[in-house]
């Protein structure tokens, strides 16, 4: 049987894609939620004008007949995760099928021309197990009980004896198809069926609709994924991606939880990727696949947003870097340097190493850990190349230039013409001058810097 699916219905608390417990909250209201207006008239324009085109009806296959199609069925559209089931999940479910047991419907969107007949919008994972297990790609359970009076324990599909074979090959799987349903219909379902399952963050966000997730999408096949330390079997690398681009967006350090980047992808329905911040996000990862050419296992989640952030500032404010490799083994000595100060006895570690070690563990995308973490890794940075100078150079020492020059002299005053090694803290009034000085074509560089108390910086002043 056909069946026309209904004008979609308003559901307080939900929105399109996502679930009630998600970035919008309980109460979608621009009254109960401040700075999520936009979010919310999205939901509401979405929700009211929004029909289904899509159609559906249900079509028994014996899993023979799933088997002989494998070929045209795709196991990976854009919205779906990749293979995620553990072995014992597999072998549980293949136990649930030759026992005669229901298992849950599968969803395949009816797709004409290309390779595919169908695509899996939901049962992705099944599917997966049984095609593996007809391929003989894993065992039954060593502790499966007899089915049907034989012995089934820890053997393969090509073992089963026939009758077994057979009566799994005739199980018939329900299976609902989806004709003339769009992508953003289909992502939206694919959504809404997982609701209440495992689906990570990244995982939702990859079935929302709009131009930022086909940007993020991308960049997350940017080749300077290969080369980090973790993989992307649960969409680890569009998640890293998406953190990036919302930094970039921001123009720094920001929070970028998942209720931070879902509102992005809601905002950036309409984002191009022609853009000038687009341009300067893809930059970014471009030196940085310059500065690390091999697989390099420090390349963390939390480092590569960290990296990212310094990268940006570089490229933005810095003359060019002449070796980029020699950043990669400044970070890599840095990451060395931080995990053998976690090695010492606790009374003699570094009380902002610590710090920032902690900031690596917990709360890796709030503002204030990416904040601090920037703050150490630019200080180490420009005490390790103190000669870089500003694109657009001027008298004023960045930020970073200042922390760093502050640590090297360690609070101590360099001029030393009023005072005797003044020691001064972060929050007293202290300056950075010039050795040599900028009226005389000295570089505003860590190099050519230097602490100095106010009094003694004043008088070198009026001295000339």
């Amino acid at each position: 049987m056909v069946e026309q699916l209904p004008v979609k219905e308003l559901v307080p608390g939900s929105s399109p894609g996502r679930g009630a417990d998600d970035s919008c909250g309980t109460d979608p209201s621009p009254s109960k939620r401040p700075g999520m207006v936009s979010c919310w008239l999205h939901w509401a324009a979405s929700a009211i004008f929004h029909v289904y085109t899509m159609k559906r009806y249900s079509k028994p296959f014996p899993v023979s007949n799933i088997a002989r199609r494998e070929p045209t069925i795709d196991p990976r559209p854009e919205y779906q995760r990749g293979p995620v089931w553990s072995t014992k999940q597999k072998q549980l479910l293949i136990d649930t099928i030759l026992r005669d047991l229901d298992i849950p419907k599968l969803y395949f969107r009816s797709v004409h021309g290309g390779n595919y007949e169908f695509e899996i919008v939901d049962g992705q994972q099944r599917l997966n197990a049984i095609w593996g297990f007809r391929k003989n790609k894993f065992k039954l359970l060593k502790d499966s009980d007899p089915i049907d009076g034989r012995d089934v324990a820890n053997i393969t599909y090509q073992d089963l004896p026939q009758d077994l074979q057979d009566k799994f090959d005739m199980y018939p799987l329900d299976v609902v198809i989806l004709e003339g349903a769009s992508l953003d219909e289909v992502e939206e379902m694919f959504v809404r069926l997982q609701n209440g399952t495992s689906l990570k963050a990244a995982e939702k966000r990859n079935a929302l609709p709009g131009n930022m997730k086909y940007f993020v999408r991308d960049l997350a096949q940017h080749d300077f994924f290969k080369l980090c330390g973790f993989d992307s079997k649960r969409y680890d690398y569009d998640q890293v991606a998406a953190q990036c681009t919302a930094l970039e967006l921001n123009g720094g350090p920001c929070n970028i939880r998942n209720v931070e980047l879902e509102k992005m992808y809601i905002e950036g329905e309409n984002f191009d990727k022609e853009s000038a911040e687009a341009k300067k996000i893809y930059k970014v990862f471009n030196f940085l696949k310059t500065v690390f050419q091999e697989k390099t296992p420090e390349l963390k989640k939390f480092n590569v947003i960290s990296l990212y952030l310094l990268s940006s500032i570089l490229l933005e404010k810095y003359a060019r870097f002449e070796n980029p490799q020699k950043l990669a083994k400044w970070f890599i000595d840095f990451e060395t340097k931080r995990l053998q100060e976690t090695e010492k006895p606790e009374d003699e570690r570094d009380s902002e190493m610590v710090a920032y070690q902690n900031y690596t563990s917990h709360s890796t995308d709030a503002q204030e850990s990416l904040e601090y973490r920037n703050k150490i890794l630019s200080r180490d940075f420009f005490m390790v190349f103190p000669d870089l100078q500003p694109l657009d150079e001027t008298r004023e020492f960045s930020p970073e230039q200042r922390l760093a020059i502050y640590r090297r002299d360690k609070g101590v005053c360099q001029l030393k013409n009023r005072c005797e090694d003044k020691k001064m803290g972060w929050d007293d009034n202290w300056h950075i001058d010039h050795k040599i000085p900028y009226s005389k074509g000295g570089h505003t560089s860590v190099a050519n810097g230097q602490l100095a108390c106010a009094e003694c910086n004043l008088a070198k002043g009026n001295n000339g």
